[in-house]
């Protein structure tokens, strides 16, 4: 035989027709797969494989093929999917920290046995070209000395992304919670919408608080005030404040104090003052703390009422049975009968007389927000009683007057973490401030489903409620 003449007798290699569309788009692009040209057989093996930059993360599933010429998976099976991928090592949050880089998904479709079929890599970004990303940073307080906005800038740090165009732009805050550093791949996913967004950081990142016990609010105040002064912002349209956990008790706070911000999204928070001690302009706001024996630390009453599970730590105190048996002012909201919490009275009238102000009681004065509410919480939470603290919430607006203007979302099955859609998801994994293992909840089906949902939810909430004739006239 003639060298690199091909042999008759070889057996040839199995392929197939694997699509995966788009094969490129935003994140939160919804995926769909098409396999056909396959040989027969009775089951394919799919295996996704991906990386956020720091931690590489995978998931195998076995499709059934058996009489089957083609297989079609939707948005939502491919969404479940990317849910399930665990990250070498385990217990690593899918978090990119450069939203200018893209994603890459690697799909492989192999037989049972293991022998390659097809394979096939699509792109997903988090920042839409054209968008400007500009760091707050250490390093830019001496590139600003004419203190143009506001002289609290050089103290801010984060991130602000202004879309393309001429604008102005209706302005969002972003935070989330006490992972602190930069987690700006949300932020950059709203500019895309055609939003100002200011991902403003406030723990864990160079000059800024290292400890969660003390926050000054008039350090988020300033943030409003700096993002509606800029040359880019509507500021007849006020600020909206979006934030996940710890972030999102912040943005309630700030939104209920402060008449320029004109909508607040609050994931996974609470409408309680616990641990945390606020200051704001010098006075020190009532926390559950200080109803709590020995509360100047954290770690004695958390792991007094902790336990593990699933590799990482329960916060068992943080159910709302713990809550309202240590803290007076929420007894009235809680039905120990049917295990729902009921709004039966207002906080009561020796702790918070009609029209205190918020430095009064632990409980939020959410009525006072000068716009929408909108409470985003996983009915798996293992972290916090969220869809309690939440109906507690839409049970006070209906109470004060503002009922129209709170907006539950309640997403079953998914846990505390709820972050924009089709990305790994963790149902427990490490905290590096608190060098724990956290256990947050859900499981991939509801958790994809879920996070879809909430992203479709906060979308409606600042293009249809907060910026709407706005969005309407520039078609963001």
């Amino acid at each position: 035989r003639l060298l690199g003449k091909p042999r008759s007798d070889r057996p040839t290699m199995p392929t197939a027709k694997l699509q995966v569309l788009p094969a490129a788009g935003a994140i939160t692009t919804p995926t769909t797969i098409e396999i056909s040209h396959f040989p027969t057989c009775n089951s394919l093996r799919l295996i996704l494989t991906g990386s956020d930059y720091r931690h590489p993360f995978r998931h195998e599933t076995t499709l059934d093929a058996k009489g089957q010429s083609h297989i079609n998976l939707s948005a939502d099976d491919v969404g479940v999917l990317f849910a399930s991928m665990t990250s070498e090592p385990s217990g690593r949050r899918f978090a990119l920290r450069d939203v200018t880089k893209p994603i890459l998904w690697t799909f492989r479709l192999v037989m049972a046995t293991g022998e390659p079929l097809a394979e096939v890599t699509i792109e997903r970004t988090f920042l839409k070209q054209g968008i400007t990303r500009k760091v707050l940073t250490m390093k830019d307080d001496a590139r600003h000395t004419n203190q143009e906005y506001l002289p609290a800038y050089g103290k801010l740090r984060g991130v602000l992304f202004i879309p393309p165009g001429p604008g102005p732009f209706p302005c969002v805050i972003d935070m989330f919670g006490s992972i602190g550093g930069i987690m700006d791949f949300r932020a950059a996913l709203l500019a895309g919408e055609g939003f100002m967004v200011l991902h403003l950081s406030y723990l864990f990142h160079e000059d800024l608080p290292d400890n969660m016990e003390t926050l000054q609010l008039n350090y988020f105040h300033d943030a409003v005030e700096w993002m509606l002064r800029h040359p880019a912002a509507d500021s007849p349209l006020g600020c909206a404040l979006v934030g996940t956990s710890m972030g999102g008790e912040i943005a309630q706070i700030v939104a209920a104090t402060n008449p320029k911000v004109r909508a607040c999204c609050s994931i996974s928070g609470y409408c309680v003052l616990h641990e945390r001690m606020y200051t704001q302009d010098g006075t020190q706001l009532p926390s559950i703390s200080q109803n709590v024996a020995d509360t100047k630390t954290l770690p004695p009453q958390h792991v007094k009422h902790a336990r593990f599970d699933h590799g990482g730590l329960v916060l068992k105190y943080a159910t709302w049975e713990w809550w309202c048996e240590h803290i007076p002012q929420l007894r009235g909201y809680y039905n120990a009968a049917n295990k729902l919490p009921l709004y039966a009275t207002d906080a009561p009238t020796e702790v918070t007389p009609e029209g205190k102000e918020l430095c009064g009681y632990p409980i939020m004065p959410i009525e006072n927000i000068n716009g929408p509410l909108m409470l985003i919480v996983g009915t798996d939470d293992v972290e916090f009683p969220a869809p309690e603290a939440g109906r507690v919430a839409l049970h006070r607006m209906w109470h004060k007057g503002r009922g129209a203007d709170c907006y539950l979302v309640e997403l079953h099955g998914a846990g505390h973490l709820l972050e924009p859609p089709y990305k790994p998801t963790n149902r427990s994994s490490w905290h590096p401030p608190l060098q724990m293992m956290l256990v947050w909840g859900g499981n991939p089906v509801d958790q994809s489903r879920g996070d879809v949902k909430g992203w479709e939810s906060l979308l409606w909430l600042l293009k249809e409620k907060f910026a709407a004739n706005k969005y309407k006239r520039s078609k963001l």
